[in-house]
C-alpha cells in the first residue's frame, strides 16, 4: 500500500500534460480498446449490467481529461456529448494506484481522493466492482508489472 507521505499529499500532474489529450475528439487512441480487453472477462459475467443504458464520467481532474463509459453489447463504449449519470474524478496519481492494487477505492473515496457525483446507486456499484477485482488476476502481465513499476515510482516521487 502507499506510503504515509502519499496519502497526506498525493502529487499532481501540471494541467498542461494533458493539453494533447484534451483536443482530440475522442478518448485518446487505444485506452477504450485496452479498457475492453481488461473488462472483457467482467462484462461477459456480467458485472458490468448496472452501466447498460447508463453513462459513467470518469475524470482525471490534475489532467482534465474526462472520458464517459456505458456498456452498449459486449463493449465499453464511450459516448459522446450525452447526459452522464454519474461522475468519478480523482488525480492520475491515485487512479495509477487504484489500477496497479496498490490503493483499495474504500480508502481513496473515504479520503476524498476520489470523489463521486450524481446517481449514488450508480457510483457505489462501480466502487463495489473495483474493490472485487484483483489487478493482478485482470490484467496481462507485462501491463500489470509497468503499473506496479509505474506506481512505485510515482509514490517514491511523493515522499
Amino acid at each position: 500500500m502507499e506510503t504515509n507521505a502519499a496519502s497526506r499529499h498525493p502529487p499532481t500532474l501540471p494541467h498542461w500534460l494533458g493539453w494533447p489529450l484534451r483536443h482530440l475528439p475522442g478518448p485518446p487512441p487505444g485506452v477504450l480498446a485496452l479498457l475492453n480487453r481488461v473488462f472483457a472477462p467482467v462484462i461477459t459475467r456480467g458485472e458490468l449490467e448496472f452501466l447498460r443504458g447508463r453513462v459513467l464520467l470518469l475524470e482525471i481532474s490534475d489532467l482534465g481529461l474526462e472520458l464517459p463509459l456505458t456498456v452498449l453489447g459486449q463493449h465499453l463504449h464511450a459516448p459522446r456529448g450525452v447526459q452522464t449519470d454519474a461522475h468519478i474524478a480523482g488525480r492520475a496519481y491515485d487512479f495509477l494506484q487504484l489500477a496497479a492494487g496498490r490503493a483499495d477505492p474504500d480508502t481513496l473515496f473515504f479520503q476524498r481522493r476520489l470523489r463521486m457525483q450524481g446517481d449514488t446507486e450508480l457510483g457505489l456499484a462501480v466502487k463495489n466492482l473495483l474493490a472485487g477485482l484483483d489487478p493482478a488476476e485482470l490484467l496481462p502481465g507485462p501491463l500489470y508489472k509497468a503499473l506496479q513499476g509505474a506506481a512505485g515510482l510515482a509514490a517514491s516521487w511523493a515522499e
